[in-house]
């Protein structure tokens, strides 16, 4: 075989052994559920476990352990940032187009720029870097989760301030209500705990260390599960076109701006990956229990939810080879 035929062959075990994994516990998930072995009160046990003890652990637990400077995070949080400004713009464009009602115009601009990066793209990147040497592989980790870190309350603020802004007058309560879930949002305390242990350069006792690595472990497995679940349980309702458009923000607009941003500002391949697989994700699900909750057309967010998962098989793709 010749040497090109060899390092393609390599390149596309690479990317199945990183994507792979991870859309099959979700499909298992939608299975489980499809066939009755699993309930809308396991999957919402699932969530609730993952979103206030697994997550919150590895978090805390990779950044309480950093041992390096998080000036790279920084830089690839602002990358993304810079992108999801891009996007959100795009998209209030792309909806006064498409003359989308006020209720929709706020699904559709959150389902355009959230995506499911803890639950999605970090295991991705974890996988992908399952192949290299274990000291790379902590170190791409280590980044990964601080990036999410830092990333955690900026979507959750801008995907509370898009639903609210299509009223024509804010609610007092309800912008209150956001503001107290956003700052006490377990991810984001567990990401300061664990920043604050690292700057201070707390020696975390071996007992609580392996405890809470030991949560973080399971908690991405039982998150791909839940979306899976999850997924069979919101399903497609009604027209689907904005939702289609809304989706190809997500996958197409969005991994373009953000290469060609990541080329224009030279960053290294590993920063690259890293912002693109985090970029590439499809819509959160997230987006549409929101949408559900501040009476926004939540038709609109399921429906993108389950376009856009479809469609993150080719662009997380393309993320992990680029």
């Amino acid at each position: 075989m010749t040497a090109e035929f060899i390092k393609e062959e390599t390149n596309s075990v690479y990317i199945l052994s990183s994507i792979v994994p991870v859309f099959a516990i979700m499909f298992l998930g939608f299975s489980l559920r499809k066939t009755g072995f699993m309930n809308d009160e396991n999957i919402a046990g699932l969530n609730k476990l993952t979103y206030w003890v697994g997550l919150p652990a590895l978090l805390f637990y990779k950044i309480s352990t950093a041992t390096y400077s998080g000036g790279q995070a920084v830089k690839i949080y602002l990358l993304i940032l810079a992108v999801t400004v891009i996007i959100i713009l795009i998209a209030y464009f792309v909806g006064w187009r498409l003359k989308l009602s006020a209720a929709s115009t706020g699904s559709f601009v959150q389902a355009a720029f959230r995506g499911n990066q803890a639950f999605i793209g970090l295991p991705i990147i974890i996988y992908s870097s399952s192949l290299l040497p274990e000291v790379e592989q902590a170190k791409i980790t280590t980044l990964a989760v601080l990036t999410l870190a830092l990333m955690v309350p900026t979507y959750n603020f801008a995907a509370v301030l898009v639903l609210l802004l299509r009223r024509q007058k804010l609610q007092f309560d309800k912008l209150k209500n956001a503001a107290f879930q956003i700052i006490t949002n377990p991810l984001l305390l567990a990401s300061a705990l664990g920043l604050l242990c690292s700057i201070l350069k707390i020696n975390i006792p071996p007992a609580i260390s392996r405890t809470t690595n030991s949560l973080g472990q399971m908690s991405l497995p039982l998150a791909l599960l839940a979306i899976g679940g999850s997924m069979m349980s919101v399903g497609i309702k009604g027209n689907v076109s904005s939702s289609t458009i809304a989706a190809l923000l997500k996958i197409v607009a969005t991994l373009v701006t953000g290469f060609l941003l990541a080329k224009a500002f030279n960053f290294s391949g590993m920063e690259t990956k890293i912002a693109l697989i985090y970029l590439s994700t499809p819509t959160a699900v997230a987006s549409y229990v929101m949408a559900s909750q501040l009476n926004a057309d939540e038709s609109l967010a399921a429906n993108t939810v389950i376009i856009s998962t479809l469609l993150s098989v080719v662009s997380l793709s393309l993320a992990v080879a680029l």
